[in-house]
């Protein structure tokens, strides 16, 4: 019978993924991305069929595309983790380790227990090779944009929303990645746990906003000048593959694109969500176990200058150049255990329709 961490941490898993994330459908689309649009097909995420444009006018940085459009439905959200299975050899070598998806949420408790014991088993042999299992792909978590406030119908998603914001952030200061918390309570506890949309300068995720502003700027100036070395750093799985794909089509074309933020008027995070994905028998040597994902409204005053890449002149009918006010949805992701933990870009998301 396994431990009864392997037990707890099963369990938690399941229970971070049992409530479903409301409808989701793209609203905005982007120029530099829809300047693009003649590039070749993008490798798209797990089940992601495309989704059409809804009310709202384009924004400036990034249009739907099939490698960036999701399927969000009322049905719970079903976590795959990626395990890594070694070939014929008994030994694994470099560029020998296939991955391969695993649905956990088609499994009973005693299977996921099975398929836990079997990844902490593959670990130890790729830790020998300097490789972190726990670090694999893994799918965006139920991170949901709540509907306006005016919309009567969205008060039980927006209240959702509210509790499962509120306990990622008492979990995460439990396992104390915020420092701060009352410590005359007989428990861990903070009203801070309830601000996670606040855009106060104490709240607890305004160090985090910086980075995730700094983040924004400096993909959309990367994805716009074809910059693929300067995406190091910012994304990663599917995402990075896809803003490489679209740094190349950009460096191909016969123009040139100058992105510029004029004023950012907002970067408010509207949901978090935590999970325990390291899931080894020792606890990590440094940070937690968690996974850590923030929904991030970005909402600004932008402009996109195309030249032609010979003559400098302006290319009539294409880019903005007259400032116009940009609306848009990224998530980010930071894995709690690496001893260089940094926020990383890995999903769009897109308002209903």
């Amino acid at each position: 019978m396994a431990s009864s961490s392997v037990l707890s941490s099963s369990a938690a898993l399941r229970r971070a993924h049992a409530v479903a994330s409301p409808q989701r459908t793209s609203s905005l689309s982007s120029l530099i991305w829809s300047l693009s649009a003649t590039a070749p097909c993008l490798p798209s995420l797990p089940h992601s069929p495309p989704r059409t444009n809804a009310h709202r006018p384009p924004s400036l940085v990034h249009a739907p595309s099939p490698a960036h459009a999701r399927a969000f439905s009322s049905t719970p959200a079903r976590p795959r983790w990626t395990s890594r299975s070694k070939t014929e050899s008994p030994q694994p070598a470099a560029g020998e380790l296939a991955q391969e998806d695993v649905d956990v949420s088609g499994m009973t408790l005693e299977q996921q227990v099975e398929f836990i014991e079997s990844l902490r088993r593959r670990a130890k042999v790729m830790n020998a090779y300097g490789l972190d299992i726990w670090d694999g792909p893994t799918e965006t978590l139920d991170v949901m944009i709540p509907p306006p406030p005016w919309r009567l119908s969205g008060l039980r998603a927006r209240l959702q929303n509210f509790a499962k914001n509120a306990a990622a952030m008492y979990q995460l200061m439990s396992d104390g990645f915020f420092r701060r918390r009352l410590s005359w309570l007989p428990i861990p506890f903070s009203p801070q746990i309830f601000l996670t949309s606040s855009t106060s300068r104490r709240a607890w995720l305004a160090p985090h906003r910086a980075q995730f502003v700094d983040l924004y700027k400096r993909m959309n100036s990367a994805v716009a000048a074809g910059d693929i070395p300067a995406l190091r750093g910012l994304a990663r799985d599917a995402f990075l593959k896809d803003l490489r794909a679209r740094c190349e089509t950009s460096r191909r074309a016969p123009h040139l694109q100058n992105w510029s933020l004029h004023t950012l008027h907002e970067a408010r995070v509207l949901s978090v969500r935590a999970a325990p994905v390291y899931l080894a028998a020792s606890a990590p040597r440094t940070g937690s176990r968690l996974a850590v994902q923030a929904l991030v409204r970005f909402r600004s005053t932008q402009t996109l200058r195309v030249l032609d890449r010979t003559t400098g002149a302006r290319v009539q009918g294409r880019g903005q150049w007259e400032p116009r006010e940009v609306l848009e949805y990224f998530v980010f992701e930071r894995r709690l255990w690496k001893e260089e933990s940094a926020w990383l870009l890995r999903d769009r998301l897109f308002e209903d329709a």
